[in-house]
């Protein structure tokens, strides 16, 4: 009976030692570890993802606004070039009606109109 029971405890000791089973608790904790570090690594890529669409949207917006300004300077630019041509022909007419003499200057303001219209449509 007391050899039984020897013999008996002497096998579960031999079984806790046993390779196997070392080796099922390894594969299991490190089936664990890398499941949590692949955890980890997608949660941080879900995280670059999502900071990376935040950029490109403040980037999209950005860019959206930048147009909206050139947009405006540009109207602003036609309106000021427009009110100057006008404004140039406006005296060149008066004074081609004032006297026939000032045709140098009726001269000098038409090409003076034409440079800027010329300036106008180069930078356009």
């Amino acid at each position: 009976m007391r050899n039984n029971t020897l013999k008996r405890k002497g096998f579960k000791f031999i079984k806790s030692l046993s390779l196997f089973q070392k080796t099922k608790e390894y594969d299991y904790k490190l089936k664990q570890r890398t499941e949590n570090h692949l955890k980890n690594y997608n949660d941080l890529m879900n995280k670059k993802e999502e900071e990376l669409l935040k950029l490109i949207d403040n980037a999209k917006e950005k860019l959206l606004h930048e147009n909206r300004k050139k947009i405006q300077v540009k109207l602003a630019l036609d309106q000021m070039v427009l009110r100057g041509v006008s404004a140039l022909n406006m005296q060149a007419i008066t004074l081609s009606q004032n006297s026939l003499n000032s045709k140098k200057y009726y001269l000098f303001l038409f090409l003076l109109f034409n440079f800027f219209y010329l300036i106008y449509y180069i930078y356009d």
